[in-house]
């Protein structure tokens, strides 16, 4: 709670004091801020109540007064609460409701309303459940019958929203997959490429690989499908993950640097990385054909095996026995 948020913020003064330069992003992992986000309607709403959401709001305004403080955008991962209203309940309380809720990332820079990018992919259950989920009240029973009190009430966003992060007389345009959205082959290059031309700069992928447990190999496999991510795109990424691991890849798909030591860095280990990108504006023929190229080379191999079990003629296997 409490106690880990301001870690991450003791955390990141301490990594700007030990910089060799000072940074045009601090990235935290997804959701180090459990709140209802940064949109001002709803802080409004909030505001309205006096002391009674106060803890709501408290953290939303610390992360702000930070990002002044250090004069640094941040990019920090949160709930995003849009339409948000009170409703009383019998017990003469107040209930807060949403008409739609994300999961989110936001870019804290300049005034709010704040840029942010809302989850497209959501994660199979973990957020939704395939399938089942198309049908809201098969969901809510199996829901009953294996995770009593879990629900499944995020919002899927329709399109991926890029982010503009502002260099002083230039711009930086970022993609933010979030969690396994980074393995999510065709959502990066929707991210990445628009009508074959190349609109990102660069990939940063927030992640909560908590749910991976003990398991380092789980969590080498997720940075080994987001490689792939940088090799389709020929976008560099960097991956900020709450317990590992947290890796600079360059356009390549190379590990350029990580929280730890050895390949990958260390799971587990309060650290920062601090990541010197060099942008690449190449395009690649994934890019410009899509899954056309994967398509034709199935089609040639299953056209290969058809006439390769072609029965032969009596005539061919006469020959042959000879």
């Amino acid at each position: 709670g409490d106690v880990y948020k301001r870690q991450f913020m003791d955390l990141t003064r301490r990594a700007l004091e030990g910089s060799s330069q000072r940074p045009d992003l601090i990235v935290w992992p997804e959701t180090m801020l459990p709140s209802i986000g940064f949109e001002p309607d709803s802080m409004r709403t909030l505001n309205g109540f006096g002391d009674a959401f106060a803890h709501l709001l408290r953290w939303p305004r610390e992360i702000e007064a930070l990002s002044r403080q250090l004069g640094i955008p941040l990019l920090v991962g949160t709930e995003a609460w849009l339409g948000t209203s009170s409703v009383p309940t019998d017990d003469g309380r107040i209930r807060l409701t949403r008409e739609y809720e994300y999961n989110s990332a936001y870019l804290i820079q300049g005034q709010p309303p704040y840029q942010r990018y809302d989850k497209v992919v959501l994660t199979p259950f973990g957020e939704r459940m395939p399938l089942i989920s198309n049908w809201e009240w098969l969901e809510r029973k199996l829901l009953a019958l294996g995770a009593p009190g879990m629900s499944f009430n995020l919002d899927q966003a329709e399109e991926p929203y890029l982010l503009t992060l502002r260099k002083d007389e230039s711009t930086i345009a970022l993609a933010t997959p979030i969690c396994f959205e980074d393995t999510v082959s065709w959502l990066c290059r929707t991210m990445a490429y628009q009508e074959g031309k190349k609109r990102i700069d660069l990939f940063v992928s927030m992640s909560n690989d908590g749910w991976f447990g003990w398991s380092e190999a789980d969590r080498r496999q997720h940075v080994q499908m987001a490689r792939w991510r940088c090799i389709e795109n020929r976008v560099p990424m960097v991956r900020s993950v709450n317990t590992g691991l947290s890796v600079h890849l360059d356009s390549c798909g190379r590990i350029v640097g990580a929280v730890g030591s050895g390949r990958f860095g260390n799971a587990g280990l309060e650290g920062c990385l601090e990541a010197s990108v060099n942008l690449d504006r190449r395009v690649t023929v994934f890019d410009r054909g899509g899954w056309l190229w994967p398509w034709l080379v199935l089609i040639v191999c299953v056209a290969l095996l058809a006439v390769a079990s072609f029965p032969k003629s009596k005539d061919q296997t006469h020959e042959a026995a000879k």
